[in-house]
C-alpha cells in the first residue's frame, strides 16, 4: 500500500559525499552524513509550485521544463472539474510501503568545475523536503549539524575518488553522480528499489545518445559479457561490486592513470552487462567538461580499449569467476523511471533496426563493433531514437512522445512497475493513454494482465474508452489530433505492482505514447 496522507517515512540517503576534483594537484572532500529524518506526507513531499532557488536562480518550472503539478486528464480544462472529484492532480510522489526502515543509500558527488550546482545538489540531497533556498555556502547548504565534513586530499584523484568514497561508505548501495544533473527523488527511490532486488548490481541513468551508444558497446558472446556505460549521469551500484572491482584493478596492477579514469573501465571489468534506463535530461550545465573534444574522444576511446584488454585477459586465465555472472536476457527491455509518481516503465517494443549489434566475440572488438553498427544506421534511425526515448511517455509533458520505430506487432508490451505492492480502495483502476487518435487500434486489440511479482500474471476485466482532447488544451508543438484513451481495470482487492499491457495483433500504425499514467477508477454501473 502506497503511503497516504499523514504517513511519515523517512529519506534513503544516509550519508552524502563529494569529492571536489580541481585541475590542481589536490581534491576537497566534503562528507555528509544524512541521518534518517522525518518526510512530510506523500501527497505534500514535492511542492506543486517551486519559487528560485536563489534570486534570480533557477526554478522547478525552469529546470524541468513544466510544473510539478500533473494534471490527470486533458480532456477538461482543470476549472471545470468539481474539487471533490479528486482527479485535477496526480500524485507527486508515491513512496512504496515499507519504503525506508533505515537509510541504506550513501550519496555521492563528484565535482570537477561546477562549486554552484554542487551546492544545489548538495541542497537538494540534504533537505528530505527539497526547499527552495540555495546555499550560498557549503556551511549553510541546508545540511544538518553534524552531517557536512570537511577533508583535505592530498592529490587529484579524478574519477577513482567515487569508488574510493563508496568503498568507505557504510552502507549497502552507493548513488554516483557528476555535478551538471539534477536527478528528482522519484527517479533515486526507483533506482533503489530495483537496486535492491540484485545482489551486485549497478542501474545507470543515461540520455538517448550516451544509451544508444552503451547499447552498441553490449558484447555477449561464449565468456564474455560486458557493456560500457558512463556514471556520471546518475548510478545506483551496490558497495559489494564496487569492492569487487577495486579488487580487480588492483591485481591486474594498473598505472595511476588508468585508476585514475576508473569510470572507462568499471562496467567492462565487471564482466556484467550494464542495466541502463532512459533518464529525464535535467541538466544545470555551467563550467568545462572534463571530457571536451577530440583529444578527449580519444582518450575515453584508448582507456575503453585498455578496459577490453583487460577483461579478456581476465577471462583468458580464468580470474573471472563464471558462475556468478547472470547472462543477458534474450529479451532486451527500455526501462524509464517516472516523473509523476516513483514506478519504472519498461517495454519490449522496437525502437532500433533489428539485429543491429552482432558478430564481436571478444571484448576487445566493442568498439569496431559500435562503429560498424552506426554505420548501419541512418540519419532517420538515430533521429528518431534521441528524439522519442521512453522517458518521453511519463515526463508529465504532452507535447514529448515515445514513439516505436515500425507498425505495432503482436506481442509488444508496455509495463509498469509500481514499486511496491499496491491496492485501490475502489477495485478499479484507469491506465491512461495520451496518444494519437490513429493509435486507437493498438490499445482496442490488447489484453491488459497485473502481477504482484513481476512472473505470475492475472488477464483483468478492462474497457478501453477515448475521448478527444480539444486543439485549445492539447500542446501547440502537438501538430496532430491527441486522444486520451483509458483502460478501466477491475482489480477488486487484488494487491499489484506490475501493470502490462500486451498487444494481441498487428497494427498498422506504430506506438506512440505522449503520457502514460494511473488514476483511480470508477467501477462501470
Amino acid at each position: 500500500m502506497a503511503l497516504g496522507p499523514g504517513q511519515p517515512s523517512r529519506s534513503p540517503y544516509k550519508n552524502i559525499y563529494r569529492f571536489s576534483v580541481f585541475a590542481v594537484s589536490f581534491a576537497l572532500l566534503v562528507l555528509a552524513y544524512f541521518w534518517a529524518t522525518e518526510r512530510p506526507a506523500a501527497n505534500s513531499a514535492l511542492p506543486r509550485n517551486r519559487s528560485a532557488f536563489a534570486p534570480g536562480g533557477p526554478s522547478w518550472n525552469d529546470l524541468l521544463g513544466l510544473s510539478r503539478s500533473f494534471v490527470t486528464t486533458y480532456t477538461k480544462p482543470r476549472n471545470n472539474l468539481s474539487p471533490e472529484s479528486n482527479t485535477t492532480l496526480r500524485p507527486q510522489l508515491r513512496l512504496p510501503s515499507g519504503y525506508v526502515t533505515s537509510p541504506d543509500v550513501t550519496a555521492i558527488v563528484l565535482n570537477w568545475a561546477r562549486l554552484e550546482n554542487v551546492k544545489l545538489i548538495v541542497s537538494l540531497l540534504c533537505d528530505p523536503w527539497l526547499s527552495d533556498a540555495v546555499a550560498e555556502t557549503f556551511q549553510e547548504a541546508q545540511c544538518a549539524p553534524g552531517k557536512l565534513r570537511v577533508h583535505n586530499s592530498p592529490e587529484n584523484v579524478f574519477f577513482q575518488a567515487r569508488f574510493l568514497a563508496c568503498s568507505e561508505a557504510n552502507t549497502p548501495l552507493c548513488f554516483l553522480q557528476d555535478d551538471d544533473y539534477i536527478i528528482l527523488p522519484e527517479v533515486i527511490q526507483a533506482l533503489r528499489t530495483r537496486a535492491l532486488a540484485k545482489d551486485d548490481s549497478a542501474i545507470y541513468l543515461l540520455p538517448p545518445h550516451e544509451y544508444l551508444s552503451s547499447w552498441l558497446k553490449t558484447v555477449v558472446a561464449d565468456k564474455v559479457h560486458t557493456s560500457f556505460a558512463w556514471l556520471g549521469h546518475g548510478v545506483m551500484v551496490h558497495k559489494s561490486l564496487v569492492n569487487k572491482f577495486l579488487a580487480t584493478m588492483h591485481s591486474l596492477k594498473p598505472s595511476d592513470e588508468v585508476m585514475k579514469m576508473a569510470d572507462n573501465y568499471f562496467s567492462i571489468v565487471n564482466n556484467v552487462v550494464a542495466e541502463t534506463w532512459f533518464d529525464h535530461g535535467i541538466e544545470l550545465g555551467g563550467g568545462k567538461p572534463f571530457t571536451a573534444g577530440q583529444e578527449g574522444d580519444e582518450r575515453n576511446k584508448r582507456h575503453i580499449a585498455s578496459a577490453c584488454a583487460y577483461l579478456d585477459t581476465l577471462l583468458d586465465t580464468g580470474t573471472v569467476d563464471l558462475e556468478s555472472v547472470t547472462w543477458a536476457s534474450a529479451e532486451d527491455l527500455l526501462k524509464a523511471p517516472c516523473l509523476w509518481s516513483s514506478c519504472l516503465l519498461e517495454t519490449n517494443i522496437q525502437v532500433l533496426p533489428p539485429r543491429l549489434h552482432q558478430g564481436a566475440r571478444h571484448a576487445k572488438d566493442m568498439l569496431l563493433q559500435e562503429e560498424y553498427s552506426l554505420r548501419n544506421l541512418t540519419e532517420q534511425d538515430t533521429s528518431h531514437f534521441y528524439n522519442h526515448p521512453l522517458s518521453f511517455a511519463v515526463d508529465g509533458r504532452p507535447q514529448t512522445s515515445f514513439c516505436g520505430s515500425q507498425n505495432a506487432t503482436a506481442g509488444d508490451f508496455m509495463q509498469l512497475d509500481l514499486l511496491s505492492s499496491t491496492t485501490w480502495p475502489k477495485g478499479v483502476v484507469d491506465l491512461v493513454w495520451l496518444i494519437p487518435s490513429a493509435g486507437e487500434p493498438i490499445l482496442e486489440f490488447s489484453i491488459f494482465d497485473v502481477s504482484v511479482d513481476g512472473h505470475e500474471w492475472v488477464s483483468v476485466n478492462s474497457m478501453v474508452e477515448c475521448e478527444e482532447v480539444p486543439m485549445d488544451l492539447q500542446s501547440t508543438k502537438v501538430n496532430y489530433r491527441l486522444n486520451e484513451c483509458s483502460a478501466v481495470l477491475t482489480v477488486e482487492d487484488r494487491s499489484i505492482r506490475f501493470i502490462r499491457t500486451t498487444l494481441g495483433r498487428n497494427i498498422d500504425f506504430p506506438w506512440c505514447v505522449h503520457e502514460m499514467w494511473l488514476r483511480d477508477g470508477v467501477k462501470p454501473a
